[in-house]
C-alpha cells in the first residue's frame, strides 16, 4: 500500500503504474486532500473537480501546464492575490498560449479561434477522418503489426488536426517522419535527446504559412487561418495565429491518441462488446464517454488559487497549486456506482468529457455535442466498422508494455506480456500505455 503522505506522485513508477489505489486512498480521507509536496493539493472527488474547472475566478489556469514547476519563491500576504497573478504570468510554462489564460485575455483568443475552426471547416475535416483512419491502419495491415499508440493512433490524430488546419501534403509527410520518431521528451535517467521538437516545427511552419498567405492569398484554409481576426475585426500578429496552431495540435492529438489505445484493448478483452458495437454503431458515442470515464486520457489537470476558498469542507489558502485527477473523479463512488467497472449504460456525465471552456479544443461545442477528441475516435476506429478491410480486434493478439508517463524516465525493455480476459487495472492511459497490435494473425481482407 502506498503511503499517500510521502509518496511522490510526480516521479514514484508506482504510481505511473498503476495510480488508482493511491487515488482511492486520498479519496477515503478527503477529496479534497494535500499531498507530500508544499502547496499542492490533489482533487480526487467529482463534485469539487467540477467546482474548480467552473470557477475560472476563483482557480487560474496559468499553472494548468506544468503545476507546480516551477515553484513559486514567494508570493504576497492576504486572501486575494489575483493582481500578483496577473503580474506574475511569465513565471509559469506557455503562459502566452490559450492553454493558460483566464478572463478576458482567455476570451479573446477563443473568439479568434472560433473564426478558424469554423462549423463548415469543422464538417470537412471530419468526412476527411474516415480515410485518414483507413490510411493510417492499412499502413499497419502492411506491415503485419504496429504498436497501435506509436503507428496508429497518434498519426491519426496529428493528420487530422494537420487537415483541420491545411497543412500542405508534402509538409504532412515530413510533420509525420519527424514527429512520430522523435524520442519522449523528458525522460528522467536518460542523456538522450529529441530528434524533432513537434511544437517547434509547428510554429516555424505556421509562422511561414501565416507570412506567405497574408502577402499572397489563396482560395485555401491557410488563407482563412493567416486571415483570421478578432470579434473586434482587428488582426492578430502573426505569432498569436501560429500559437494558436500549434496548441491545437499539442490538445487535439495527444489525449484522443491514449483514448483510442484504451478503446481498443477494452475492446479486445470483451468481445461480446466488440459484437455488440459491431451489430449497433449508434452505441459508439455512448462506448466512447464511457471509455474516457474509466480510462481519462489525462493523468491531472492544475490549477492555482487566486483568492482563498473552501472546497469540499476544506479550507484552501490562496497560492496552492489544485492538482485535479480526472481518473479519481470518474470513478467517485460518490457519483458512479461501481465506478471500476465498463457500462455502456452508464449516465455519460465525467470529467473527461466536462471539457471546461478554458481547456476545451472545440469552440462550438455546446452541452449536448462532442468535443473533437470523441469526434476523432469515432472517425478514428471507423475502420474497424466498414467492410474493408475486416480486423476483429482479440485480446488473445494484443499485447502491451507499459511505456511509464514523460515525466518518469525511460521504460523497460521487457518482454511483451499477453492481456488476459480479465481488465488490468494498472494499464490507465493516463500512465501511456502502448499497445501492440499483431495484425497479420487478424482475419485482414487488404
Amino acid at each position: 500500500m502506498v503511503d499517500i503522505t510521502t509518496a511522490d506522485f510526480f516521479s514514484d513508477p508506482a504510481l505511473a503504474d498503476d495510480p488508482y489505489p493511491y487515488f482511492d486512498q486520498l479519496r477515503s480521507r478527503c477529496p479534497v486532500h494535500p499531498i507530500a509536496m508544499p502547496r499542492v493539493m490533489a482533487v480526487t472527488g467529482y463534485e469539487e473537480a467540477i467546482e474548480v474547472y467552473r470557477d475560472p475566478e476563483v482557480f487560474s489556469a496559468c499553472n494548468s501546464v506544468a503545476g507546480p514547476f516551477p515553484p513559486l519563491e514567494g508570493q504576497p500576504a492576504g486572501d486575494d492575490i489575483s493582481d500578483y497573478v496577473e503580474q506574475n504570468r511569465e513565471h509559469w510554462f506557455f503562459f502566452e498560449y490559450l492553454i493558460t489564460m483566464d478572463g478576458g485575455a482567455h476570451e479573446k483568443e477563443r473568439g479568434l479561434l472560433r473564426r478558424i475552426m469554423t462549423p463548415r471547416r469543422l464538417r470537412e475535416n471530419a468526412e476527411a477522418m474516415s480515410a485518414i483512419a483507413d490510411q493510417c491502419l492499412l499502413e499497419g495491415v502492411r506491415a503485419g503489426a504496429c504498436e497501435v499508440i506509436a503507428d496508429y493512433s497518434r498519426p491519426f490524430t496529428t493528420l487530422v488536426i494537420a487537415d483541420l488546419l491545411g497543412m500542405p501534403d508534402e509538409d504532412r509527410v515530413n510533420l509525420r517522419m519527424s514527429n512520430f520518431n522523435a524520442k519522449v521528451v523528458g525522460a528522467l535517467g536518460s542523456s538522450e535527446t529529441i530528434e524533432t521538437n513537434l511544437l517547434q516545427y509547428c510554429e516555424d511552419r505556421f509562422l511561414e504559412y501565416v507570412v506567405d498567405r497574408r502577402a499572397n492569398p489563396r482560395d485555401d484554409v491557410l488563407t482563412q487561418l493567416a486571415n483570421a481576426t478578432y470579434p473586434d475585426a482587428s488582426t492578430p500578429e502573426p505569432d498569436v495565429v501560429v500559437r494558436l496552431a500549434s496548441f491545437l495540435f499539442g490538445a487535439g492529438q495527444d489525449t484522443t491518441a491514449r483514448l483510442i489505445g484504451s478503446a481498443l484493448r477494452i475492446i479486445a478483452e470483451d468481445q461480446e462488446l466488440q459484437s455488440k458495437l459491431r451489430a449497433d454503431t449508434t452505441l459508439i458515442p455512448a462506448f466512447i464517454e464511457e471509455t474516457l470515464r474509466l480510462e481519462s486520457p489525462t493523468k491531472s489537470d492544475f490549477r492555482f488559487t487566486k483568492t482563498a476558498v473552501n472546497l469540499g469542507g476544506v479550507d484552501v489558502p490562496p497560492g496552492t497549486t489544485m492538482m485535479v485527477h480526472p481518473g479519481a473523479c470518474n470513478r467517485d463512488t460518490r457519483k458512479f456506482e461501481n465506478p471500476d467497472e465498463f457500462d455502456l449504460d452508464r449516465e455519460r456525465p465525467s470529467c473527461s468529457a466536462a471539457c471546461p471552456s478554458s481547456t476545451c479544443c472545440s469552440p462550438h461545442r455546446r452541452s449536448d455535442d462532442h468535443d473533437l477528441t470523441t469526434v476523432e475516435s469515432h472517425r478514428g476506429r471507423g475502420s474497424l466498422r466498414r467492410p474493408r478491410p475486416v480486423c476483429r480486434v482479440s485480446s488473445r493478439r494484443l499485447r502491451y508494455r507499459r511505456r511509464r508517463p514523460r515525466h518518469l524516465g525511460r521504460a523497460s525493455s521487457g518482454r511483451h506480456r499477453e492481456v488476459g480476459p480479465r481488465r488490468d487495472r494498472g494499464l490507465s492511459s493516463s500512465g501511456d500505455q502502448h499497445l501492440h497490435i499483431a495484425l497479420k494473425s487478424y482475419d485482414c481482407d487488404t
